[in-house]
């Protein structure tokens, strides 16, 4: 058995300290034993039994799918939206429409506290692609490529910290009005610190709920100040490298902020991964289930 084909994956922690590992790539003898005994399938389902948010890898797996982005950024929502496709096979939840409605029933139960729903853990999936979640560091890319050492897919989020900001906004029992634009100036004076942005978007009682309702105008100017920075980017848009044909995916949290723009953008998605069975329809109606849990979260915190 070759020692360095498999490797435990360790989501336990949730907020997790920099000297936190996701990935581990040497196991102790007990566990190789049990690998070379039962074999690879039934060691697996023992390990991951008995080991809440740890799993036994086999690393020379080539239908893995990474999917990098930052806490509350909506990364496992768009997982979810991804295991809707006819080519991701979920115990239980045969078709598309199936999984759809056990995705919605979940955010339909969210209340203040927020509990997300995560088909990758909640449901055996098999098929074309197995997805590894994690919360980026500075050298996470080369982590990923390092512990999965066949796959050649890996999606990064980028934008995330306008949607994260008003997805934790405390609403106040101001009504936000378009004149009411004042705010710009103050933003564009700080630029670069998000906690002082979060704190701006409270003051003028903009979160979740009513983004929707401000102008263009002030969307786009919001979302300059809050974007990534172009010169803290190594590449902003997708690509395959060259040499090695890995495909590198971005995904643009802003888009979840537009119904269209997201469904759009996802559909993209589908076909770079190719991925079959793309529905409007059913995407649709996750995106409208998932962002009325977030906004009703918003609503019960001012009660």
């Amino acid at each position: 058995m070759n020692q360095n084909r498999y490797g435990i994956l360790d989501l336990s922690n949730t907020c997790p300290s920099k000297t936190h590992q996701y990935y581990k790539t040497e196991l102790d003898s007990d566990l190789l034993n049990t690998i070379d005994e039962l074999g690879y399938i039934k060691a697996k389902h023992y390990f991951d039994s008995q080991n809440v948010g740890k799993f036994l890898i086999d690393r020379w797996a080539d239908n893995s799918l990474q999917v990098l982005y930052p806490p509350s950024s909506g990364g496992n929502f768009l997982v979810n939206c991804l295991a809707l496709s006819n080519d991701i096979l979920t115990v239980n939840y045969p078709e598309s429409q199936d999984k759809c409605d056990w995705i919605c029933s979940r955010y339909d139960e969210q209340g203040l506290y927020w509990n997300d729903t995560i088909l990758n853990l909640y449901v055996r999936i098999k098929g074309k692609f197995i997805f590894d979640l994690s919360h980026p560091d500075e050298t996470c890319v080369k982590k990923c490529w390092d512990f999965w050492s066949k796959s050649d897919k890996i999606i990064i989020f980028k934008n995330s910290s306008l949607f994260c900001a008003l997805r934790k906004c405390i609403i106040s029992s101001m009504t936000y009005h378009e004149d009411k634009d004042e705010f710009l100036p103050e933003l564009q004076k700080t630029s670069n610190k998000v906690k002082k942005f979060q704190e701006i978007l409270k003051k003028y009682d903009i979160n979740l709920l009513n983004y929707k309702d401000l102008s263009s105008n002030i969307k786009s100017e919001i979302k300059n100040i809050f974007n990534d920075k172009k010169h803290t980017l190594k590449q902003n848009y997708s690509y395959c490298q060259l040499k090695t044909r890995k495909q590198i995916y971005f995904w643009d949290v802003n888009w979840f902020l537009d119904k269209d723009e997201f469904i759009f953008n996802l559909n993209k998605v589908y076909d770079g991964l190719e991925l079959s069975g793309f529905s409007q329809e059913l995407i649709g109606k996750c995106y409208d289930s998932w962002m009325g849990a977030m906004c009703r979260s918003l609503r019960l915190r001012k009660c």
